[in-house]
């Protein structure tokens, strides 16, 4: 016989009789019955309290008032009659996604894709300066929002959320300096999240992982970007974010088409990979992996002091999630994920140690159309891959011989992204120059290339963590 809590009151499930009625006595289990119902009351006002708090909270601070915060797990109403079935309930977050919306319209969009004209507004709250660029899954627009500029006219304090302005204007960098920072329009950047189902999946996980970032550390303290506000508009989820400057990417080619002295000197590579790995060390902490490091997710805040943060979530997952072998852009995807074993997040480990290369010689390490060319490249430059590694690879056949070397079936999408096809053609044994890190990097800090080394270790077993890396002498 044992006492429990439904819906409030006490229920005593015994054997027969009044043992089945709410609010029973059974035997003198009457004071365990008072005490059940006693500690569920206390939980439940307990919870009614920290909800209103957390909704008084929310309307202050900018935020969203009636959900969890990230990464807190909430019992949903009839978790408990599940449970007193013997029934596994799991446990769930909330997020509330505002949704704005003309009162008076029903009806989809006349266009598919939202493209705002430069002086148009979004969400009534920002006007549009114009489109920073088109990716796969989003359009970024750099915007005003025009609240936060009013409140700051006002003395009324930061932008919603409490967040910094990260983009131009800052430091006497760009037009206006520190005056325009304090004074002047407040830009964001506005994610704009094409209007497909994956895609709007796809930006809600960013969305929930930034928060669980957000939660657990200041973004400019660890180097990540920093969510200010999202809601759904027009058939679109949008992200709103601190506008920052140049990705990596594009700070590189504007020197080379402009003939400018490389900007990515040692010193300004060694700043780079402190904050880029200090951002990972954070980020794998939460048990997360960013799963998408390259140049152009990492963007200057500030090119006089050589600060630098880690944007795009898009693509980043939990350690515990389902394995996949088809993550990370490739030129950066590390030998693991490639082979199909077993990866962490030493992973992104792995591509700095390609973005680091990349900046300093102004060209792509492991350049190739295809995975199996890529393959042989490393093993040109870093030597042949471990037996152990190639033995636990899902996917090892698709690309070594029995005798262990990297082959190429011709004919076929094997040679693409993924190389999951297989042609019907020749079979192509690929046999790269053999090369050495040093003659790629031509470097004269045996430091710098010890680090690169390190970073790009062929079996994660050698590689060290984001953490562990940052107490290399070179850093």
């Amino acid at each position: 016989m044992r006492a429990q809590a439904r819906r409030g009151r006490c229920v005593v499930e015994g054997g027969g009789g009044e043992g089945g009625r709410e609010g029973g006595r059974v035997g003198g289990r009457e004071e365990e019955c008072l005490e059940t119902h006693r500690e569920v009351e206390g939980r439940r006002r307990k919870r009614r309290t920290e909800e209103e708090e957390g909704e008084e909270e929310g309307e202050e601070g900018g935020g969203v008032a009636g959900e969890s915060p990230p990464g807190r797990w909430v019992r949903e109403e009839g978790a408990e009659e599940g449970e007193e079935r013997g029934e596994e309930v799991e446990e769930v977050a909330t997020m509330s996604l505002r949704v704005l919306y003309p009162p008076g319209k029903t009806g989809f969009e006349e266009e598919k894709d939202l493209v705002p004209r430069p002086g148009s507004w979004v969400g009534g709250r920002y006007r549009v300066v114009g489109v920073l660029g088109t990716a796969v899954f989003s359009t970024a627009v750099e915007a005003i929002d025009v609240a936060a500029a009013m409140r700051r006219r006002k003395g009324g304090g930061g932008m919603r959320g409490g967040g910094r302005n990260g983009g131009r204007g800052r430091e006497g960098e760009g037009e206006g300096g520190e005056e325009e920072a304090e004074t002047g329009p407040v830009q964001v950047c506005l994610k704009i999240i094409k209007n497909n189902k994956e895609f709007f999946d796809q930006g809600l996980d960013e969305i929930k992982l930034l928060r669980l970032l957000q939660d657990a550390g200041e973004p400019d303290e660890h180097h990540f970007l920093r969510l200010q506000d999202f809601f759904y508009y027009k058939e679109h989820l949008v992200l709103v974010s601190e506008l920052l400057k140049e990705n990596l990417y594009d700070v590189q080619r504007y020197a080379r088409l402009h003939n400018e002295p490389a900007f990515f000197t040692l010193p300004r590579l060694r700043a780079i990979a402190q904050q880029v790995l200090g951002a990972l060390a954070f980020v794998h902490a939460r048990g997360l992996m960013h799963c998408d490091v390259k140049p152009e997710n990492i963007v200057v805040k500030s090119y006089s002091r050589v600060e630098v943060k880690l944007i795009d979530f898009g693509s980043s997952c939990f350690v515990s999630d389902p394995p996949t072998s088809y993550l990370q852009s490739r030129s950066y995807r590390a030998p693991e994920v490639i082979l199909g074993a077993a990866y962490t997040g030493k992973i992104d480990v792995w591509s700095v140690g390609c973005v680091l290369a990349e900046l300093f010689t102004g060209y792509v390490l492991f350049q190739s159309e295809n995975i199996q060319g890529m393959l042989a490249r490393m093993q040109a430059i870093l030597g042949s891959f471990p037996e152990d590694l190639l033995l636990f690879g899902t996917e090892t056949t698709k690309y070594f011989t029995s005798a262990l070397v990297v082959y190429r079936r011709e004919g076929g999408e094997g040679g693409r992204e993924g190389g999951d096809e297989e042609g019907d053609g020749a079979v192509s044994l690929l046999h790269p120059k053999k090369s050495n890190l040093a003659a790629r990097i031509r470097t004269d800090d045996a430091l710098f290339l010890d680090f690169l080394r390190a970073l790009l270790s062929i079996h994660p077993d050698q590689r060290p963590t984001a953490a562990e890396a940052l107490n290399h002498p070179w850093l």
